[in-house]
Formats: C-alpha cells, sequence, structure tokens
C-alpha cells in the first residue's frame, strides 16, 4: 500500500459500514498527510555515475481528508496533491522535475543535488510566464511538503522539513501559496511545531545541512514571527523535532548528522549516525539565546519522535522514541534494527545533572508516532498512544526505510508512581494496518484521555481502507466506528483533526 493513487476530485460521501458516530464526536476535518509521487519515471534510478533509488520520503505530498459534520450524520471524503514547486512543474512538464537525491550511491547523489541546483535556474524562467507567481528556485532537492499539517492564525498549513509551509484551504484543499513570514524566516521549517495553548505561541525550527545548523522561532497566535534565535551547535544534526515545558525549549543534539563531505568522499551517506560522536539535549528558556541553552551528556542514541516534556517542581522531564540499536535503527531487514521504546529523561538545573530510563522494554517489537491530547502539550500528562511496528510484515516490505507496518497501543505513566507504566494492545486484524493514532479530544472535556483515537487504517488482503475511530478509554474494544472510503489511502505520515 505505498503506490500512489489519483486524486478523486469533489467531495465524496462516504458510509458508516459498521459501529456508529459518538454523538458528541465533533464536527471537522481529519486530515492525514503523506508520500504520493505524481510520477514515477524508472529511467531516473540510473545514471552515469552509479544508481539512483526512488526513495518514499521523496514522494509529492498528498493530503487525505475526511470531513465529519456534528455527529457524524453526513461525512465526506477528498484526497489532493500540495501544489508545491516541484509539483507544478511535473504537471506541466510530464516529466519528473527533481532527480532522487535521498537514497543512492555516493557519486550519484552528489550528482543529483549538483543537477537539481542547476535545472531550477531554467525551469524558473518557464514556471514563472506560465503560472505569473514567484517561486524559490536553485533547490537541491525537491520540495514534497508530505509530512504534517498544523493551523496557525485561523490558516491551515501542510510541511515537509525541506521547505517552507504551504498554505492549504479547508474547504477545498486548494494550495494558496507559501508562508516564511514576510522574508523573516529563512531555511528549512519543521515538520514538528510546538503549540502552547496556555501562551498562545507556536515554537517552530529547521535545521540545515550548512551554518547556522538550527533555528528556533516564537510565532504569535497572530501569525507574526517575534524571535528567532540562531543555535551555534558543532554539526548539522537531523533534528526531526524538539519538546517544549511551559517555560522551556528542549533541543535534541544527536549524532545523526548531515554531511556533504561524506557523501562527496563516498566515506558514507548524507544522512548517517556516528557511531563514536556524543549525544546531548539542551534545555532552553523559551525566550533565550545560544548562550542560555544548558547542556546535558546523555547515553548515545537518538530520537525521531518527541512524546511530551514538563516541569515537575525543580525538574525537567522530556519523553521520546528511541531505537534499541540505532547504527541500523529503520532499516527492516537488520535483526532488531525496529526495535524501540519509550524513554525519559529526568533535568535537574541547579545540579546540572541527568537522569534516564526506558519507561518501556518491549522486546520483540517498536513502537512509531507517538500522539498525545494536544492540550497536554508542555504539560505534564499521563497518557500517550503510538504505533507498533509489525517487525516481520515490515521486513517483507524491503528497500524502504522508515516505512513499518503498525497496530496501535497506548501507554499510561502512572501519576503517583514512579517506575509503573502500564501498556494496552489494540491489534488491527491480520493484515491490517494503521496510520497514526490521531487523538481527537470530546468537546468541553477536561479529562486527558476522553475523547477518541482516529485513523485511517488500510487491509492488505482486500487492499480497501477505511476510518477507524476506537473509545480512547475503551482502547481495547472494538472500534466504535468504521467508515469505508472510495478509494485506498496509501501508508503515510502524520496527521490532526482541524475545526
Amino acid at each position: 500500500n505505498f503506490s500512489p493513487v489519483e486524486e478523486v476530485g469533489s467531495w465524496t460521501p462516504v458510509q458508516v459500514i459498521d459501529g456508529e458516530i459518538p454523538q458528541d464526536f465533533p464536527a471537522g476535518t481529519y486530515i492525514r498527510n503523506g508520500p504520493n509521487p505524481y510520477l514515477l519515471d524508472e529511467s531516473i534510478l540510473i545514471s552515469p555515475f552509479g544508481k539512483l533509488y526512488c526513495h518514499w520520503f521523496e514522494g509529492d505530498g498528498m493530503l487525505h481528508a475526511t470531513r465529519f459534520d456534528q455527529g457524524g450524520k453526513f461525512i465526506t471524503y477528498k484526497n489532493k496533491y500540495v501544489d508545491t514547486m516541484a509539483h507544478k512543474i511535473e504537471k506541466n512538464t510530464k516529466k519528473t522535475s527533481f532527480l532522487r537525491a535521498v537514497e543512492g550511491d555516493s557519486l550519484a547523489i552528489s550528482a543529483s543535488y549538483l543537477l537539481n541546483f542547476v535545472r531550477q535556474l531554467h525551469l524558473f524562467c518557464f514556471i514563472f510566464l506560465s503560472y505569473n507567481v514567484q517561486l524559490r528556485f536553485g533547490k537541491v532537492n525537491g520540495p514534497t511538503c508530505n509530512t504534517h499539517v498544523f493551523k496557525l492564525a485561523g490558516k491551515l498549513y501542510a510541511v515537509a522539513e525541506a521547505d517552507i509551509p504551504h498554505e492549504i484551504d479547508l474547504s477545498s484543499l486548494n494550495t494558496l501559496g507559501t508562508l516564511d513570514f514576510s522574508g523573516k524566516w529563512k531555511g528549512p521549517f519543521t515538520s514538528h511545531s510546538k503549540f502552547d495553548l496556555e501562551k498562545q505561541e507556536l515554537v517552530i525550527f529547521g535545521f540545515n545541512a550548512k551554518s547556522p545548523y538550527l533555528q528556533i522561532g516564537i510565532v504569535s497566535k497572530d501569525g507574526d514571527l517575534i524571535q528567532k534565535t540562531d543555535l551555534e551547535l558543532d554539526r548539522a544534526c537531523f533534528i526531526h523535532e524538539i519538546s517544549i515545558t511551559k517555560n522551556y525549549t528542549l533541543i535534541p543534539d544527536f549524532p545523526l548528522t548531515i554531511n556533504m563531505n561524506r557523501l562527496l568522499k563516498g566515506s558514507g551517506r548524507l544522512v548517517e549516525f556516528e557511531n563514536n560522536s556524543s549525544s546531548r539535549i539542551g534545555v532552553m528558556p523559551r525566550y533565550g539565546d545560544s548562550k542560555s541553552v544548558r547542556w546535558f551528556e546523555v547515553e548515545p542514541g537518538y530520537s525521531f519522535h518527541a512524546v511530551n516534556a514538563f516541569e515537575d517542581s525543580d525538574e525537567w522531564f522530556a519523553r521520546g522514541i528511541t531505537p534499541t540499536d540505532p547504527r541500523n535503527a529503520r532499516d527492516p531487514q537488520v535483526d532488531g534494527a525496529l526495535l524501540a521504546n519509550l524513554r525519559e529523561w529526568r533535568f535537574n538545573l541547579d545540579k546540572g545533572t541527568v537522569v534516564e530510563r526506558n519507561l518501556t522494554s518491549l522486546e520483540t517489537c517498536g513502537i512509531e508516532m507517538p500522539k498525545i491530547n494536544k492540550k497536554f502539550t508542555g504539560r505534564k500528562n499521563q497518557f500517550a498512544y503510538a504505533q507498533v511496528v509489525d517487525v516481520e510484515a515490515s521486513k517483507v516490505v524491503g528497500k524502504f526505510q522508515c516505512v513499518f507496518l503498525l497496530m496501535y497501543l497506548r501507554f499510561a505513566v502512572y501519576r503517583h508512581a514512579k517506575d509503573e507504566i502500564d501498556v494496552k494492545y489494540h491489534d488491527l486484524g491480520a493484515n491490517r494496518y494503521g496510520s497514526e493514532p490521531l487523538f481527537v479530544a470530546r468537546p468541553h472535556s477536561t479529562d486527558e484521555d476522553d475523547g477518541w483515537i482516529v485513523s485511517y487504517v488500510h487491509d492488505e488482503e482486500t487492499n480497501k481502507s477505511e476510518v477507524y475511530i476506537f473509545d480512547a478509554q475503551k482502547f481495547q474494544d472494538q472500534a466504535v466506528a468504521r467508515i469505508g472510503l472510495p478509494q485506498r489511502v496509501p501508508y503515510g505520515f502524520h496527521s490532526d483533526f482541524f475545526f
């Protein structure tokens, strides 16, 4: 279920095929982003410089949206491409706009970067005259906007690390333009911004292969960039997600590094885990600068996805997903490489100490794509939901990295116990695999786990996809509702619910 699908066109009515939508399920739109290549030109896989592979991460962004009225009396589905520069070029020329540049032989990838950069200078004039729009050009890889969606100042955006966000019209899913805060934000933009509900602030960041390697920003509720800080890091790290607390930002500096020299010399990949390098986490006051960061050395490893962070008395807590073996993590062909656990780091700024431990001890599976009730972002919370990697099924996937076939779990960190973790599993059934488990809160409820888990689920046997809705407080029970869809939804990345 990784091959691309076509756009269905207009909003299409869909039906509940099992169960019923809860009466107090909120009206809104559930949107999940993910890769969906517009063109698959096999000729680009072989070049004079070596082999290039079509990597799943490079697929064009496609939004899959299911819209509910109050109580789910009328439900519709629509999917649509994010209309990035690369997608515009491909629609108009019917040719692949950017050479593959994620996976392959070192020399071939290096050549792709150079050719992509030069090629866009040539194509820019054509696109500008055809569309009369101002486009960014001279990129070494294509903008995809295939990773996440978020809302800021009443506007919806799609985003991926390599580019700036693209504004999306919620009613039509049309792409309206880009967001760079009137030119104040230069460089990549995170797929995982953090919204502080109490302070009404959005914390953003972007990492780069050139100095400054990391920028952190704060955006007001009105959408204005009110602070931007360049962090003085010694290396370029692949930082997919940071964490926030009420007053601080927590920054991972793990040795999953980006190094063009390594690629050019043929001594390694562009993005690679450095086995003999150090790991650390920085604790920075929300409005601090690079010099205000307190760095804590931690055990070697890395974490793609954070669960949450919070302040409790005189300590700061961060929780994230860490692989058992970071050297080979996310390679389905390496035994044990897909194993991952929930890890906790506890910082004491007064003493300058950090204590870390695994909160789970999963020995036969891994977890990924954690989600919480967003109202508790940066605040002490108890519950989180994640996907469980089906290790054997994922091995069959083959070449793709970071592509897992998944079930679900819910883990509860008890408020009054230091060591007890309650892990509950929900098995979707044979040959059924899901997307990220999104928590949708019950309207007006203050209980953290009072709501539902929503996800796109695909049946590999029937090759059909559905929307599942689970009661979060009855996690192991069958879905309260299943919604049939007009076509399958390929496996993808992150999601949210928009009111």
